[in-house]
């Protein structure tokens, strides 16, 4: 069985703010880092300690892994993947879940709309519609057929606005 916990990035300075020309280079604002040390929190308060953690290379999705990790207390850095960039697809995350032979818990780390077209193929069966997942949103997902099926559950939805 999987659980994946898809987790978007924190909130992010714009390029204006953090000096960057690149929407890649944007850091976490301190409003970001805050409502991550939350979200991570709330993984903490149910015990939650992920096997595997998975991040988009952009700097904002690698830092809200590190803090992640840190917070959980996690002995090795992100895993980074391009399949979690913005741009790919639910099938380009999949294919590197299964080419990797991960289970058990993962966390994986990136942004929208990709993870909510992702919960949302992976419980409804379709990614025509995303679910919403505002910065620093965790969504966790039950696969218990998996790697043989990709039908999961949806268990949980947590939005720092809520």
């Amino acid at each position: 069985m999987l659980q994946l916990w898809l987790m978007r990035h924190g909130e992010a300075l714009s390029t204006a703010e953090a000096g960057v020309s690149s929407d890649e280079d944007r850091p976490l604002s301190t409003r970001g880092r805050e409502a991550v040390g939350r979200a991570v929190g709330v993984m903490q308060a149910l015990g939650i300690v992920p096997d595997h953690l998975l991040a988009s290379p952009l700097v904002r999705a690698r830092q809200t892994a590190q803090r992640a990790a840190v917070a959980l207390g996690l002995p090795d850095a992100p895993v980074i993947t391009e399949c979690l960039s913005p741009g790919h697809s639910p099938a380009a995350v999949l294919a590197f879940l299964t080419s990797r032979k991960l289970d058990g818990i993962v966390l994986a780390v990136g942004h929208q709309p990709l993870l909510g077209h992702l919960a949302s193929e992976l419980t409804f069966g379709e990614a025509r519609d995303s679910l919403d997942l505002e910065p620093s949103a965790l969504c966790v997902i039950h696969l218990p057929d998996y790697p043989h099926s990709f039908q999961g559950r949806l268990h949980g939805l947590w939005n720092p606005r809520a």
